[in-house]
């Protein structure tokens, strides 16, 4: 999504080396703020936080659960050792815990 949003504003090619330029992530923001302010003040910024009611005027995009629980479950098995089955997977996912410290991995 970030790398769609920076294209629509921006004037060249995105890729992983500006994509940043022009969608900030919130974790990353310095005390300039962020890198992209458009013409009428508004900002492209990306979070993993959740909904904050204090942000008056944002658009807020939410992924399909769906999506997101695949590319969890893949990503975990790129970056990590052990093995689970997608049905425990699924249930620590479902139950709003983190698979790596519920599996003893946390880094």
């Amino acid at each position: 999504m970030r790398f769609l949003l920076a294209s629509i504003v921006a004037d060249r090619e995105i890729d992983f080396d500006n994509v940043s330029d022009y969608v900030s992530e919130l974790e990353h923001l310095d005390s300039k703020g962020p890198a992209y302010v458009g013409a009428n003040g508004g900002r492209l910024i990306k979070t993993h936080e959740p909904f904050n009611p204090l942000y008056r005027k944002a658009i807020y995009l939410v992924r399909n659960v769906n999506d997101v629980i695949f590319s969890e479950y893949n990503y975990f098995f790129l970056t990590r050792d052990s093995h689970i089955e997608f049905s425990d997977f699924f249930y620590l996912f479902r139950n709003g815990k983190r698979t790596d410290t519920a599996l003893g991995n946390d880094t």
